[in-house]
């Protein structure tokens, strides 16, 4: 802004923000609202991981920063909008990650990347953990039955 143009009015500008504020929940509740739809659209699937597709996901995000014209940088906009996805693929099914050891320590804070995700402290059994890394064990987890996890 240069020194001779007039300074803006700080009420009328908040006014604005807030009324594009109001814009962009209501076009983010229209995106939960057909992200539903999406989740409705695949069914029952067997595993939340099914409903996660990280190419879709990387296919958004180049459109994000292909659409970016700033003020914001590409890494500002991708975040936000990693924020989005993740709170609207919560509205097909509530990813799930797993840590191992008590929380607080490296291994919860590897699990953090979105808001919306669940994260359980999944404790190993002391009589076999190997089980999990067996194509039965990794289904056991899957579904939520006893595995070298969950005990």
């Amino acid at each position: 802004m240069s020194e001779d143009a007039p300074k803006p009015n700080l009420a009328e500008v908040r006014a604005r923000i807030d009324a594009i504020d109001s814009a962009i929940q209501q076009l983010i509740a229209e995106r939960a609202n057909f992200a539903r739809q999406v989740g409705q659209a695949k069914g029952p699937l067997k595993a939340a991981v099914d409903y996660y597709r990280p190419e879709r996901e990387a296919q958004v995000l180049r459109m994000v920063i292909g659409r970016n014209q700033g003020p914001l940088s590409n890494e500002e906009m991708v975040r936000l909008f990693r924020e989005i996805i993740s709170a609207c693929l919560a509205q097909q099914e509530r990813l799930k990650i797993a840590f191992l050891g008590p929380g607080r320590l490296v291994s919860h804070r590897a699990g953090i990347f979105a808001s919306a995700v669940a994260r359980a402290d999944a404790q190993l059994a002391a009589s076999t953990p190997a089980e999990c890394g067996t194509r039965a064990g990794v289904e056991q987890c899957r579904s939520g039955k006893a595995c070298a996890h969950r005990g």
